[in-house]
């Protein structure tokens, strides 16, 4: 799913089989290996039945499997991969073997979380204290590490209704190896802009700095499984605290990967046709991004959100730098900064969901009595956004003879985003506050093992006897030696006190 856009409709094109296949590769010859191992013990007692001879027997399944295959068969059946033995003798529980790509981030294990036994905070969890916008930046197209600030975000734009609607890839450039992170740091944008629209800013009394996506994607902590966000593999979050901040950062195994693609998607459709690019050169990407304040509870949060589009034409005020203002160029020597775009303000900020409204929709597992369907459990992303507003296409099953996989967009309707807000957080008040609690205790992991450690995050997996699940595992770990920092020297110095 695309890091800004909220899909309700779920549905699966053609090319998301193709996707998965790309993506977990190492899952599938996971599974052939098993397969392959059926397939030997299976002959195998059919030779015990037929042959008297165990030297029969053993020249048989010689000729069926190499030493490598039956090295590899053996791990299976032993729950390891021997290729990991000199990394398991430090971690108690034996990794997947396609989860190896994880602990080159690893060093030793400090500390396991159980986040169903966390108990929550006691304070009420709300969106009613509102948002502050601090800084905002587009990525620039190309593979220029380069950002315009203030930016801006493609605008709704009126359209002809109705209209077929067939699953498109999002015009974005927002899974780029650069975006999630590489060569540099994630928050080197957000720090970059920040010099340019908050030059004084000061984060000594801020306590987390995070991306809306890695504080919902926790929220599987605190449910002890990652599944139901969606997230079928493992994933880690890289935390490190600077004064009194955390910065958390997540790290999963596509952000290892180059090449892949974005999913064609409905709403992908709907956002290309309802927006349109307003930029130099009309060249302007919707990778669009705020860094807003707020709190959760006694947590004072900084979370940098994508936006999907922008209502209307309002626009920021011109950018303004005081002349005690640190200088730019200290910023600029890893990331180009751009004066470009009108900017976004909060009040504009719309966030863009389809679904399906037909009896015949019900197979899409979606609602048919008239409104979309909010599934507050699944769907707690939006929370995190803090949208102003949510713009909706209402969809009905395409008419006979249209592409496979499309719908019929047959109305838009803009809705205020502030009652949703209200029913998810009261849903899922309970996760929330244990969310804020388990902030704290990694806050205080950081603290102690002197500002820097990863947490992963393992989802369930079958035990040995092929059928009771085993709980979802969250440790926690010294960095090992690859690991990149999240902050420079210059973010430290310009951001932080240096008491």
């Amino acid at each position: 799913m695309r890091h800004g856009i909220f899909l309700a409709n779920r549905v699966k094109p053609s090319g998301w089989a193709h996707a998965t296949r790309l993506t977990h590769a190492p899952r599938r010859n996971l599974l052939r290996q098993c397969a392959l191992q059926s397939w030997i013990s299976g002959q195998s007692r059919w030779l015990q039945s037929n042959s008297t001879s165990d030297e029969i027997h053993r020249s048989a399944q010689d000729d069926l499997v190499s030493e490598n295959d039956r090295t590899s068969r053996s791990s299976i059946e032993n729950g390891e991969s021997t290729k990991l033995n000199a990394v398991n003798e430090r971690h108690p529980v034996k990794p997947a073997k396609d989860h190896n790509w994880l602990w080159k981030y690893t060093g030793d294990r400090i500390d396991t979380i159980n986040g169903k036994a966390l108990k929550g905070t006691e304070e009420y969890v709300s969106h009613s204290s509102g948002t502050k916008l601090l800084c905002s930046w587009t990525v620039a197209p190309g593979n220029e590490r380069a950002i315009w600030v203030p930016g801006d975000a493609p605008r709704v734009r009126d359209m002809k209704i109705p209209v077929d609607l067939k699953p498109e890839a999002i015009l974005s450039q927002r899974n780029s190896d650069w975006t999630l992170g590489n060569p540099e740091t994630s928050f080197e944008p957000f720090f970059a802009s920040l010099s340019s629209m908050n030059p004084l800013a000061n984060f000594d009394s801020t306590d987390v700095i995070a991306r809306s996506g890695s504080l919902y994607q926790l929220l599987g902590v605190v449910r002890g499984n990652l599944r139901p966000l969606g997230i079928s593999s493992a994933i880690a979050f890289h935390m490190t605290l600077v004064k009194n901040t955390l910065l958390i950062k997540r790290i999963q195994y596509s952000d290892t990967t180059l090449g892949r693609g974005l999913t064609p998607t409905l709403t992908g459709s709907f956002m290309n046709k309802i927006t349109e690019m307003r930029a130099p050169d009309d060249e302007m990407p919707p990778d669009h991004y705020h860094a807003v304040r707020y709190d959760l509870a006694h947590l004072r949060c900084v979370t940098i959100t994508p936006v999907d589009a922008a209502t209307g034409n309002a626009s920021l005020p011109p950018l303004s730098i005081p002349d005690n203002a640190p200088k730019l160029s200290q910023a600029s020597e890893s990331v180009k900064v751009m004066i470009s775009g009108r900017g976004v303000p909060p009040g504009a900020v719309t966030k863009l969901m389809t679904g399906f409204m037909s009896p015949d929709a019900s197979r899409r597992r979606v609602n048919y009595k008239g409104q979309l369907r909010i599934k507050p459990a699944g769907q707690s992303r939006l929370w995190f956004d803090r949208p102003k507003t949510i713009l909706q296409g209402h969809l009905e099953p395409a008419q006979p003879g249209a592409p496979e996989d499309a719908a019929r967009l047959t109305r838009v309707s803009l809705r205020e985003a502030g009652p949703i807000l209200d029913q998810m957080e009261d849903a899922c008040q309970l996760e929330l506050r244990k969310l804020v609690a388990l902030l704290d205790r990694l806050r205080n992991i950081a603290r102690r093992v002197g500002g820097s450690c990863i947490l992963t995050c393992l989802p369930p997996e079958k035990d040995e006897s092929g059928g009771i699940k085993v709980t979802a595992k969250f440790d926690v770990y010294k960095c090992g030696p690859e690991v990149e920092p999240l902050v420079l020297d210059w973010h430290v110095k310009q951001f932080w006190s240096k008491k």
